[in-house]
């Protein structure tokens, strides 16, 4: 009688080592994610060390490739969630009806200021009613972004945002009233996954004392068709074996 205990993705003769071959299959065109977690540490456009009323520099978070990272010009100061990200670039921008849409750094003052704060934060210096803040995140072509958490936290006291969104994924992500604590900061589960992504938030208080850090994201391999159709076929061929 023919052995068929050991046959790799062939003639199986056991439903787990089935399940083992699609297993196989699919984790060969799976890429392990790489993940970069924005601090906003040394992230000042200026020389003052990130001081308050500081504008973030735009080339923060762009092609991390470290803890210390200068692929984008200056060497800035990044957390580690298991790897890192040098095919994604991140970009600040802000928006409100003044005139004054401005993203600033607050370094040392602290959003929360209490245990569980945020020591540096990012936010927008808008002046008047309706403020907000967007980041994206772009993968180069053959990658995607995820965007994983995030950190909010007010800076006097407990508040209250209009909305925050990210979009570009194939499932949008929407929280309306979003509450942002104080003293301890708000964590935000985002999970979401696109070529790019971009997060949103907007309030409806005169003053912009909503900081924004520890924004996890991560890269991942986009599998190529022919791989994907490599998959399919092998899964198949698994399930037709297990028929018979």
């Amino acid at each position: 009688m023919r052995d068929r205990t050991l046959t790799f993705c062939g003639n199986t003769s056991r439903r787990l080592l089935a399940g083992s071959c699609v297993a196989l299959l699919l984790g060969g065109a799976a890429q392990q994610a790489s993940a970069t977690v924005l601090t906003f540490a040394n992230s000042a456009q200026t020389n003052n060390g990130g001081g308050f009323g500081d504008f973030v520099n735009q080339n923060y978070g762009d092609n991390v490739t470290g803890t210390n990272s200068s692929a984008a010009g200056p060497t800035f100061s990044y957390g580690s969630a298991g790897g890192f990200t040098p095919n994604v670039t991140v970009a600040y921008s802000s928006g409100g009806t003044q005139g004054d849409e401005l993203v600033y750094l607050n370094d040392g003052q602290g959003y929360g200021q209490g245990a569980g704060g945020l020591p540096v934060a990012l936010y927008e210096n808008v002046q008047n009613n309706g403020g907000s803040l967007t980041v994206t995140f772009t993968a180069a072509p053959g990658f995607e972004v995820t965007l994983t958490s995030l950190d909010l936290a007010g800076y006097d006291q407990a508040y209250t945002l209009n909305s925050l969104d990210v979009t570009g994924g194939a499932t949008p992500f929407s929280a309306p009233g979003q509450a942002v604590g104080y003293p301890t900061k708000t964590t935000l589960n985002i999970g979401r996954t696109g070529s790019e992504l971009v997060l949103t938030y907007s309030r409806s208080d005169t003053f912009s004392n909503i900081g924004l850090s520890n924004v996890q994201f991560s890269q991942s391999v986009v599998p190529e068709p022919a791989s994907l159709g490599l998959i399919a076929l092998g899964g198949l061929g698994v399930l037709a074996r297990r028929r018979r």
